[in-house]
């Protein structure tokens, strides 16, 4: 046992806060959100309403609720997004509506997310997203969620009354949806 006077056990002391929080943000990667575990799920499946977020990385200090209502149309799930967290002047309770399609890729699927020009206060913003996502029960609870790494493009017209306010426009992160789950999660 180390006393508390004891250097040493100031420095387990700094370095276990630090630990504690670094572990509060930055990049989430796959599995940190959720594990995926069992069969993964039809197409079928993935209809119905789902809400989680997607956690931008560390290069951007929060992250964005996200609500999508899913059908499945043919050989896609499909269906509006609802994304917050992407201008300043955009109403909590009415985020701006994209599309999201979601693709089976073997035992994964493609995201494609898309939301257009006129969406946001800002008539000349427009975003697109994509990412290989895994989906199935998760390891933690009896849930059916989707999670992995995504990747948002920002048009540059998104900088001006954007929350980013900075002359990066592609955003890598974590999506994480959980199904059944109509409100956006925050981080």
């Amino acid at each position: 046992m180390i006393p508390f006077g004891h250097r040493s056990f100031g420095t387990v002391c700094a370095v276990l806060v630090a630990t504690l929080i670094a572990g509060c943000g930055g990049d989430l990667a796959e599995g940190e959100l959720g594990r995926v575990v069992g069969p993964t799920p039809t197409l079928a499946d993935l209809a119905g309403s789902w809400g989680g977020r997607i956690d931008p990385g560390a290069r951007v200090d929060h992250c964005h609720g996200l609500v999508w209502t899913a059908t499945q149309d043919g050989t896609i799930a499909t269906g509006r997004f609802g994304i917050q967290g992407v201008c300043r002047t955009c109403p909590p309770f009415n985020p701006p509506m994209g599309t999201m399609t979601v693709t089976p890729s073997g035992s994964r699927f493609t995201v494609a997310l898309t939301l257009p020009p006129g969406a946001t206060s800002n008539p000349a913003c427009s975003m697109t997203g994509s990412g290989t996502v895994s989906a199935g029960r998760s390891f933690e609870s009896p849930e059916t969620i989707m999670t992995g790494p995504v990747t948002l493009e920002f048009t540059p017209a998104c900088g001006s009354g954007f929350l980013y306010q900075s002359s990066i426009n592609t955003h890598s992160g974590t999506l994480l949806l959980v199904k059944g789950d109509s409100v956006s999660t925050g981080c």
